[in-house]
């Protein structure tokens, strides 16, 4: 299993020589097995994740699993009263840029899932326990927010932010996947994935970035970078404020700095050049922020088989991905 995570075939190519005597297409009064398979694997690899994460002796059963509870956690990055002190306050003033935090937001559009089944047929095992956000409430927050209209760059013209609502998506339930990933280690952050329905919108992008953070709102500075930060700042915290669930509200002691990547920055204005710079920035070291690039390399080769899944299975067939990169 390891070797086909790694490799990233599609299950067919593996079914063929489990089973020799039985074709994936029935004939001559042979049954097709392939269905079945792929139920097998989609439990195992459910039940895998369970028992990595602890949950498989637990006396509550696997229903009090918690959210974000099977994700892989970054052992670099300060995980207070884990890795690092409960607080801060023996730490000098000065030194507290040591424990932050440097996240990284980013899309990738490869990896569309078409209007396939239904999540009754097909539903998630996992729901909201890894990488994902947890789906009823972000569909509920999204619908609330149906009707607010992205407003247009001010920047160069950043097809991100003007063509968000112009995506073309007929016959798609997810045009992409946005996520928050730790830049300094490459991790994916629990919490910190879900589709996007129509382009790069902001009210998406919210919500993924603080699900994530909500689980790290005693970190004290969090260093973000993200390729469209000069627009998505700008009401930010007024969107946060009145949007988005009490759940996911920012702790209003937490010091937040946007940034953008080193190789995307080239393109923006020279205001933004000079006011999002990691370069022009002390306790940012040589960071570039590019983090998520890498990541999208590693899961882009199952971009063609997850497209045509059910919708739970693509989930959690991404999860899985996600947390073998961890």
């Amino acid at each position: 299993m390891s070797k086909a995570i790694y490799t990233k075939p599609h299950h067919f190519r593996g079914f063929g020589p489990l089973n020799p005597q039985f074709p994936r297409f029935p004939r001559f009064g042979h049954p097709d097995y392939y269905s079945v398979f792929l139920r097998i694997m989609k439990q195992w690899q459910n039940l895998k994740s369970l028992k990595r994460s602890g949950c498989g002796h637990d006396p509550a059963r696997v229903d009090a699993t918690e959210e974000g509870q099977l994700a892989v956690l970054c052992p670099a990055c300060p995980q207070f009263g884990k890795n690092v002190f409960d607080d801060l306050t023996d730490v000098s003033p000065n030194q507290c840029w040591l424990y932050s935090l440097f996240l990284a937001i980013d899309t990738n559009f490869h990896l569309k899932h078409h209007f396939v089944s239904n999540y009754i047929k097909d539903p998630r095992l996992s729901c909201g326990w890894g990488y994902f956000v947890e789906e009823q409430q972000y569909k509920a927050y999204l619908h609330d927010h149906a009707d607010k209209a992205q407003e247009k760059s001010a920047c160069i013209s950043h097809n991100a932010v003007n063509m968000a609502d112009t995506k073309a998506f007929k016959g798609l339930t997810a045009t992409g996947v946005g996520s928050i990933v730790c830049t300094q280690h490459d991790m994916w952050l629990a919490n910190g994935v879900s589709d996007l329905q129509k382009g790069e919108k902001y009210i998406n992008m919210d919500y993924i970035v603080f699900s994530a953070l909500s689980t790290l709102s005693t970190t004290p500075i969090v260093n973000l970078s993200y390729d469209i930060a000069c627009q998505w700042h700008k009401k930010l915290w007024q969107c946060v404020s009145t949007a988005l669930p009490l759940q996911l509200q920012p702790n209003c002691m937490q010091t937040t700095f946007n940034f953008v990547p080193k190789f995307h920055i080239a393109t923006h204005i020279p205001a933004c050049q000079t006011n999002f710079s990691f370069n022009w920035t002390p306790g940012v070291g040589c960071t570039d922020g590019e983090a998520p690039e890498h990541g999208w390399v590693d899961i882009n080769h199952i971009a063609s088989s997850m497209k045509e899944m059910g919708p739970g299975s693509c989930r959690d067939i991404l999860d899985d991905h996600f947390g073998d990169w961890n």
